[in-house]
């Protein structure tokens, strides 16, 4: 899932002080709405900060103390207003170090991210840890290797299985139905190999035999 990066690029003194006298206009005749925070913010591509240096610094109004700080976009983490970047994913405005995985709080910020149904945001090793199906012989999700986006889950007997884990239960063969020799030959809900399933096979029917 992508994540939209909103940058504010540099701009000349002379545009900041523009800006700057715009503002002020708007701060003193009282009418200082959302559409002029955009105007600067977007149009313009100023950072909140760039004008509000120059406004502290020249006119001696602190933005961050002002009516103006108000029509900012707030951050849906932590609900303070976004002065800087801006990041946007799943349709809602992040500051860049709010931007983190739910269950190991590490900053997603430009790394590849997943949400799960109820639009809570994971980095990917920890959304496979959380969802991903288990190993019915190791009890680890099975999820892809490091640097790589696929796995390979085996199921067989309704159960799920890592590939090197799905093993005749007997002699440890790892099996496959893509080895010639190497299939599954189930037995009473045991996986087995085409060897070890007729040695079984043979045992119960001798004791079946022995007991007739």
């Amino acid at each position: 899932m992508k994540v939209r990066e909103e940058r504010r690029s540099t701009v000349k003194e002379e545009d900041v002080l523009e800006i700057g006298r715009l503002i002020m206009f708007k701060l003193e005749t009282n009418i200082v709405t959302r559409s002029v925070m955009f105007m600067f913010n977007n149009e313009f591509h100023i950072s909140v900060s760039t004008v509000n240096a120059y406004l502290e610094c020249e006119i001696g109004i602190d933005i961050r103390k002002s009516s103006v700080k108000n029509t900012l976009e707030k951050c849906c983490v932590c609900t303070k207003p976004i002065l800087d970047r801006i990041l946007r994913a799943t349709g809602k405005p992040y500051h860049p170090q709010c931007f983190t995985c739910v269950v190991c709080e590490k900053s997603l910020d430009g790394i590849p991210f997943t949400v799960d149904a109820s639009n809570q945001i994971h980095c990917i090793e920890d959304f496979h840890r959380k969802f991903a199906p288990r190993c019915s012989v190791c009890n680890e999700p099975i999820m892809p290797e490091a640097g790589k986006d696929e796995t390979v889950r085996v199921v067989a007997l309704d159960r799920s299985f890592h590939v090197n884990c799905y093993k005749c239960e007997d002699c440890g063969l790892v099996l496959s139905s893509e080895a010639e020799g190497k299939g599954c030959y189930p037995l009473d809900n045991h996986v087995l190999c085409k060897s070890c399933n007729a040695r079984r096979v043979q045992t119960l029917t001798s004791k079946v035999t022995t007991e007739l």
